[in-house]
């Protein structure tokens, strides 16, 4: 379909860059114009990798929390199998994928508190996985003016 999300970012930054930086004289206000383009630079590169992130990031936290479930209280045991159950969720619905993100991290920071050193350092490589792979790493200005990905 035309435009695409990437294209309609790209004009919307195009069209506030052209049009609506010049007339801008307060730098403050120029400064914070500026932040807004490179959030929306990141945006363009960024929403197509989100989906994909969502889905592996989901798979591996929750086969994480099933191999250190044997470790847990009752309590968060089956807070975790009930996690388990959820199998039908419409893989094209970010905001639905996003919410189950967040409540599988919330049960894993629980189990790091539950589970061995070793699991721990498991867990832990995950994370650093899972920061480096994530998409929405804001951008910064290079010394040639383009932007690059931050820890790039």
């Amino acid at each position: 379909m035309r435009p695409t999300i990437a294209e309609q970012l790209s004009e919307t930054r195009r069209i506030l860059t052209d049009v609506l930086t010049p007339r801008i004289k307060d730098d403050y206000a120029l400064q914070i114009m500026r932040m807004a383009f490179s959030n929306l630079e990141m945006l363009e590169g960024a929403w197509p990798k989100v989906l994909p992130f969502l889905h592996w990031d989901n798979q591996v936290t929750l086969t994480l929390l099933g191999d250190v479930r044997g470790q847990m209280d009752a309590d968060l045991a089956s807070a975790v199998e009930q996690a388990e159950q959820i199998v039908s969720i419409d893989p094209f619905d970010v905001s639905t994928l996003e919410t189950r993100n967040a409540e599988l991290r919330m049960l894993l920071h629980r189990a790091i508190g539950q589970c061995s050193q070793q699991e721990r350092r498991v867990i832990q490589a995950h994370l650093l996985e899972r920061t480096a792979r994530y998409p929405m790493r804001p951008l910064k200005a290079s010394s040639t003016g383009t932007q690059e990905k931050k820890g790039d």
